[in-house]
């Protein structure tokens, strides 16, 4: 089962222990639980990524803004979740909202833009996410196909 969990994990981050990694995939799963739980929030694709202190980042595409701070309530109220920076796509605009103690910083127009291929994941999906074309998003990565791998890290800006 371990195993299992591990596989569809990123890549560690500095001295990052297997006990951590696993802590913050058990946080990702209560929030994803809890997200899913939410009949306002169905059938969004929204991708969670947290650490072990707790703080939980939350992407995707929501289709209102009363989605997108549903979401965040959402997952600042799971147990274990200590804050909540909110990366989600309204209409098509990136909106940014977080509750952590440090306000994010917003991406400048020019900066790149990275995901972490999820389980699930296909390029159409990723690239409705974010508003880009399939195609820009194999070019910027030299794919050949539209074959991904999970933990496979694709810019999409």
């Amino acid at each position: 089962m371990l195993a299992l969990l591990l596989a569809g994990a990123p890549a560690p981050v500095g001295a990052q222990t297997v006990a951590e990694q696993v802590e913050a995939l058990v946080l990702e799963t209560r929030v994803r639980r809890a997200l899913a739980d939410q009949p306002s929030l169905h059938p969004l694709d929204l991708t969670v990524s947290a650490t072990t202190a707790g703080a939980v980042t939350l992407r995707g595409a929501v289709d209102r803004p009363e989605q997108l701070e549903r979401a965040r309530e959402v997952a600042q109220a799971v147990r274990g979740v200590t804050s909540v920076e909110s990366l989600l796509i309204v209409s098509g605009r990136a909106r940014v909202s977080s509750t952590s103690r440090i306000p994010p910083t917003p991406p400048a127009p020019t900066e790149e833009v990275y995901h972490t291929v999820q389980p699930g994941d296909v390029l159409g999906n990723i690239a409705r996410r974010y508003g880009v074309a399939v195609e820009e998003i194999r070019r910027l990565n030299q794919l050949s196909s539209s074959t991904i791998r999970v933990g496979q890290r694709l810019r999409i800006r």
